[in-house]
């Protein structure tokens, strides 16, 4: 009995310490998912209500309504709430997000209301999340509609599956290799190793990341404010990270449908995908 402090003490310590070296692992997490700086979201551009059911059917009624007006049948809708409420002004993006077009050197344009085909802007930074964009091209290796596999030699940020190579026909014969790691070094190349917009560390998006420049307001063409972001495709672009979504290999990798905006898992050596890179300062 002189010694029952002695073991409590003990026994605190050793839960303790077992509590702080938990070595459960889950194979069905992204192996990558925590983002290298912590961000805010950009708000999701929706300004669409859903009504209560219609008299004596069961369907929805959805109505475009461009100016806030509280639905009492169906309170606390996101057409309610946000950026795309509060700053509905749609002079520095469409329905609350906030760009500036960056020239070819990462300089705002003097003229932010110039149109892509007057002057060309290289990339758009984000000042909600700060986060800055490539904008694509309609010819070239930048091409917006250009497609690629995903790799990634970096057993450390790959998932257990590095990809594969893809043939250089997927991106207009400007790569030896059509392929996520070979466009990123590339773009990372330009103007004798100074990159795109002055920046040379352009890499894929995670997938929040990628999420966050949707437009989830749109009702056709590319969910992306194509005022700033020109030449956008509406198909699959893919994410910096692996999916054991539907596998525990690491054969897979996020991508998000820039359609409507929902996010699916792809092959990483088969499946030919969009790329649109980003930069986080």
């Amino acid at each position: 009995m002189q010694n029952k402090p002695v073991l409590v003490f003990l026994c605190i310590f050793l839960i303790i310490l077992l509590a702080g070296c938990d070595t459960t692992t889950n194979e069905n997490t992204d192996n990558n998912d925590t983002p290298p700086s912590r961000v805010p979201l950009n708000d999701t551009g929706t300004v669409l209500y859903t009504k209560t059911f219609a008299a004596g059917t069961s369907d929805p009624i959805v109505t475009n309504l461009l100016s806030p007006t509280q639905d009492t049948s169906a309170p606390g809708q996101d057409a309610d709430l946000g950026n795309d409420v509060t700053q509905n002004n749609n002079i520095d993006g469409i329905y609350g997000f906030q760009f500036v077009k960056l020239d070819e050197n990462g300089q705002a344009l003097d003229d932010q209301f110039t149109i892509y085909a007057n002057t060309p802007w290289s990339c758009v930074k984000d000042q909600v999340t700060g986060l800055i964009w490539e904008v694509k091209t309609d010819n070239g290796l930048r091409m917006g509609n250009y497609t690629y596999t995903w790799y990634q030699p970096d057993s450390t940020l790959n998932g257990g599956y590095a990809g594969e190579p893809g043939s250089t026909e997927l991106c207009g014969s400007h790569l030896a290799s059509c392929d996520t790691e070979s466009y990123i070094n590339a773009v990372n190349s330009l103007n004798n190793g100074k990159g795109l917009c002055g920046l040379n560390n352009w890499r894929l998006p995670l997938r929040e990341e990628l999420r966050s420049i949707i437009h989830y307001g749109t009702t056709s063409g590319p969910a992306i404010d194509t005022n700033f972001f020109p030449n956008a495709s509406a198909s699959d672009t893919w994410t910096s990270q692996t999916s054991f979504y539907n596998t525990n290999d690491g054969t897979e990798a996020w991508e998000i449908h820039f359609d409507i905006g929902r996010s699916e898992s792809h092959k990483k050596s088969s499946d030919r995908v969009v790329v649109r890179l980003v930069h986080n300062p």
